[in-house]
């Protein structure tokens, strides 16, 4: 597995399909003053993801989604220590 960051609007779209299939506000998720990861099976498939939403010195942690099939192995966990680093 491995992560991404979405820097390109193809991405982003890939993105918020994942957060609607995962029942997750994707509407106004952009890439003006956000950063997002994506993270990918072997496959390249998209499983995870976790973004912050910046506000000066402060940060909205967000659109935290797991696959359902690669929940339980603490994946959740591991996005948001990336996130808060």
């Amino acid at each position: 597995m491995y992560s991404r960051i979405i820097q390109e609007p193809a991405h982003l779209e890939m993105l918020k399909v994942f957060l609607q299939e995962n029942k997750l506000p994707f509407q106004d998720v952009t890439l003006n003053g956000s950063y997002y990861f994506t993270y990918q099976s072997d496959e390249d498939t998209l499983v995870a993801s976790g973004g912050l939403e910046l506000y000066g010195d402060y940060a909205l942690l967000r659109s935290i989604a797991v696959d359902e099939n690669f929940r339980g192995r603490q994946l959740g966990k591991q996005i948001v220590n990336d996130l808060l680093i």
